[in-house]
């Protein structure tokens, strides 16, 4: 028995949506147990989680299972999400090989390459008691399906929401300072405005003496 994160990447839309419709009659079979599936789109480089559902299959680790489809599709979808979608790509065009590039990259990067732009992809938490067995869901469509350790990826969505909270103190840390610094420029600017006004009031009153 295996627990795995698949993300399966759909040229034709419709297709997502029929899949994530049979998947949801028949979550449970002899072969595998869908606990999570969601379907999202890649719009304009931006994840968007457009259809979902839960079985309510209960597990003993709510880390793990109870909020990891919620939580990678949170991830993927937010800015570090966005900072990902085009890592692999980046990496590529660089001096590193590719195969280098792969091995390095992170899940849940992994996850924002395999849902290519302006496509639509079902992702789902799966237990497979046989291997590859959820496979033949999707061999009927045109589709490419990628297939990522659950806990593993639940351990990096940690990492990654610790880091996107950081990254948005960051931010507002950053904007604050910017703000400060601007207003301390406005006040020095309103300071030599004043004494320049008060030069020219000194020199008119001159003339007149």
């Amino acid at each position: 028995m295996a627990e795995n994160i698949l993300v399966v990447n759909f040229k034709v839309e419709s297709e997502a949506y029929q899949a994530l419709s049979e998947i949801r009659q028949a979550s449970v079979n002899p072969a595998f147990i869908v606990s999570q599936a969601c379907i999202v789109k890649n719009e304009g480089g931006r994840i968007v989680m457009k259809d979902h559902f839960d079985t309510g299959v209960e597990t003993t680790d709510d880390t793990r299972h109870g909020g990891l489809i919620g939580g990678l599709v949170g991830v993927i979808g937010g800015p570090i999400g966005m900072l990902l979608g085009g890592g692999m790509g980046a990496l590529i065009g660089s001096a590193i090989d590719s195969s280098d590039a792969a091995k390095n990259a992170s899940l849940i990067e992994k996850v924002c390459e395999a849902i290519l732009p302006e496509s639509t992809a079902v992702i789902e938490l799966v237990s497979e008691l046989e291997p590859l067995a959820a496979d033949l869901c999707f061999a009927k469509y045109e589709s490419v399906l990628v297939r990522l350790d659950a806990a593993e990826v639940a351990e990096e969505i940690e990492e990654a929401e610790k880091l996107q909270k950081q990254m948005e103190k960051d931010a507002r840390a950053k904007l604050r300072e910017e703000k400060k610094e601007s207003r301390r420029q406005r006040v020095e600017e309103k300071r030599a405005k004043m004494k320049a006004d008060f030069e020219d009031f000194k020199a008119k009153f001159k003339k007149k003496d």
